[in-house]
């Protein structure tokens, strides 16, 4: 998305329709950011700060140059908005529901800053009402995007508690069926077991199978 982001830009640009330094400010600020997230998702930063954390950093790091790519490119603008429910969907699957729905007032707030920005330097292509009912629009659907993005991150959370409570339950019940539950050593069973899996390893390897009783 990043890329295609681009290449819409620079063609902005190579059309007359945006100007060349903002696309090289815009440029630089894509390629550095994901530079440094890269290095801190290969380091030890990315585990010292917390998966939430660094994530949430890294979608707000998204809306910050895709507000930038609204002021800057109005012919596009209305494609850029596409991008948004991109970057809150991708939060359900590793923020909370509460850090979701702090992510679509953010997302709210960059573009509703955006669009001010545009009217009051360039009223010609952002004309007040226009940008009014765009950011109506956007501010309704974002919202949604992002309770919807938080329910889902609930859900994710549920089931992995409910797999780790399953997992737990299942190595009870193992221990319980190849343990002896008063003195904890293996049981008939699980001796069995242990046989035929030493049995196949022989078979495997060649190497005779001694039982020591």
């Amino acid at each position: 998305v990043y890329a295609f982001s681009l290449v819409a830009q620079w063609h902005a640009v190579w059309a007359g329709r945006a100007q060349g330094w903002q696309a090289v400010w815009l440029s630089s600020l894509i390629v550095v950011s994901n530079l440094v997230f890269y290095v801190a998702a290969r380091s030890k930063l990315w585990d010292r700060f917390g998966d939430q954390v660094m994530t949430m950093t890294q979608m707000v790091v998204a809306l910050v140059a895709l507000a930038i790519a609204y002021r800057i490119n109005p012919i596009m603008r209305g494609a850029l908005l596409m991008i948004v429910p991109l970057i809150l969907v991708f939060g359900a699957f590793t923020l909370s529901p509460q850090r979701c729905r702090r992510l679509g007032a953010i997302s709210v707030a960059l573009i509703g800053v955006a669009m001010g920005i545009g009217v009051l330097q360039d009223g010609i292509h952002f004309t007040p009402a226009l940008e009014a009912e765009n950011f109506l629009f956007a501010a309704v659907v974002f919202a949604t995007i992002s309770i919807l993005s938080g329910q889902l991150a609930a859900m994710r959370i549920a089931q992995y508690r409910q797999k780790r409570e399953l997992n737990q339950a299942l190595n009870r019940l193992n221990d319980l069926a190849s343990k002896d539950y008063l003195t904890g050593l293996p049981n008939r069973r699980h001796v069995h077991d242990w046989m035929a899996q030493e049995v196949a390893r022989g078979r495997r390897t060649g190497v005779p199978l001694s039982l020591a009783i």
